[in-house]
C-alpha cells in the first residue's frame, strides 16, 4: 500500500472517529484533503470510487463503520465511527506476558513507531499490570541492521557457520584484508552493527564493525562447525572498557603552527618536548585524515601502528598525484 493511501486512510478514519454525528459523502470529501477539489463529473467519479475503496479496506482491518442519518428530515445517509464498538476489550496479562509486550516495544523502537509503543507499556504499567524490568533488561533486541553482510552473518551466527570476508581495518593492519571468522553473534551498539567472533587466522577474539565490510559475505563451513565460548557476552565485547578507546597519538611539528591540532590537546597528557604535541583520534584513519592535509610540516611519532596509516595515505595520495604531493 502506497504512503499516499495509508495517509488518506488515516485522515479518514480519524474523521470518521473525530464526531459523533454522521457525516455525509460531500461533507467527508471536504474534511479529507488527499480526496482532491475536482469537483466536475468526471472528478466526482474518482471520489466515489475511492471513497468506496477506503471504506471496505477499513473495514477488513476491522473498522465497524455505521451508516445512517442524524434526523428523520436528512435524505442524504452519512457514515461514522463508533468508538466504543471499535475498542478492544480489557486485555489481562500475566507479568510474564507484560514483558514481552515490553520487549516488543524496544523492536520498534524507528521514530515512526515509537511513541505508540511505548505509550502501550505505559497504559499496562497505569492498569497495573507487572513488567519484569529486570528481566527486560537482559536482553535489548533492535531494529534489523541496514549493513548489506547483516542476513548472512545472522544466518551463520545462527547456524555456526564459518565466514570469509574483505575488510576494511582501522589502523595497524592493511587496510584491506581477507578474514576468515567463527562468528559467534550480532551486536548494536551506538547505532552500529558489531561482528564478534573468532578470527581463525589470527588465533583470537576480534570485533568487526559492519559498515566496515567490503565484499560479499562467503559461507566457508557448513551448520554447527564450532562452538561458542560458554561464557561469551558479546555485549561486553563491544562496548566494554577496552573497546574503541581514544589512541594518543604524539606528533612533531616541523615548523607548522597547526592551531587546529593544537585544540585538539585539550584533556590530553603533553609531552615535555616544546617540539612535540600529542592528541587524541578515534583510529589510525581518522588521524590519517587530519595529518596529511600538512605533508612533510608534521611527523607521526607513536604510536607505530598510527605512524604506519598515516604513511600508507601520503603514499596513496602520492601515487593519484604522480608523486607530486
Amino acid at each position: 500500500m502506497s504512503s499516499a493511501k495509508n495517509e488518506r486512510l488515516l485522515t479518514l478514519l480519524i474523521c470518521l472517529m473525530s464526531t459523533r454525528q454522521f457525516l455525509t459523502a460531500d461533507r467527508i470529501r471536504d474534511a479529507v484533503v488527499a480526496y482532491g477539489r475536482d469537483y466536475s463529473p468526471k472528478g466526482q467519479q474518482a471520489f466515489e470510487r475511492k471513497f468506496e475503496r477506503d471504506k471496505e479496506d477499513l473495514r477488513e482491518l476491522g473498522v465497524i463503520i455505521e451508516t445512517g442519518t442524524n434526523s428523520f428530515t436528512d435524505t442524504v445517509p452519512g457514515y461514522r465511527i463508533k468508538g466504543r464498538e471499535n475498542n478492544l476489550p480489557d486485555i489481562s496479562l500475566t507479568p510474564a506476558e507484560a514483558t514481552v509486550v515490553a520487549l516488543a516495544s524496544d523492536w520498534w523502537r524507528s521514530a515512526q513507531f515509537a511513541s505508540a509503543t511505548q505509550g502501550a507499556v505505559q497504559k499496562l504499567k497505569a492498569a497495573g499490570i507487572a513488567i519484569d524490568a529486570e528481566q527486560a533488561e537482559q536482553w535489548q533486541p533492535q531494529l534489523r541492521g541496514s549493513d548489506a553482510a547483516f542476513d548472512v552473518l545472522l544466518q551463520a551466527a545462527t547456524e555456526q557457520r564459518e565466514v570469509r570476508f574483505d575488510y576494511r581495518s582501522r589502523s595497524s593492519e592493511p587496510p584491506i584484508s581477507r578474514r576468515h571468522v567463527q562468528p559467534w553473534g550480532l551486536v548494536s551498539w551506538k547505532a552500529r552493527w558489531y561482528l564478534v567472533g573468532h578470527d581463525l587466522d589470527r588465533g583470537e577474539q576480534r570485533v568487526f564493525r559492519l559498515s566496515r565490510i567490503v565484499s560479499e559475505v562467503e559461507l566457508a563451513s557448513g551448520p554447527a562447525s564450532f562452538e561458542r565460548p560458554a561464557d561469551l557476552d558479546l555485549r561486553a565485547a563491544v562496548g566494554g572498557p577496552g573497546f574503541s578507546q581514544p589512541i594518543r597519538v604524539v606528533l612533531r611539528l616541523h615548523g607548522a603552527q597547526a592551531p587546529g591540532l593544537r585544540r585538539m590537546t585539550n584533556g590530553v597528557e603533553q609531552p615535555s618536548d616544546d617540539d612535540l604535541i600529542a592528541i587524541a583520534v578515534r583510529d589510525g584513519g581518522m588521524l590519517a585524515g587530519i595529518v596529511a592535509p600538512y605533508a612533510g610540516q608534521i611527523e607521526v611519532i607513536e604510536p607505530p601502528e598510527a605512524r604506519e596509516a598515516v604513511v600508507r595515505r601520503l603514499e596513496q595520495l602520492a601515487a593519484m598525484t604522480g608523486g607530486q604531493s
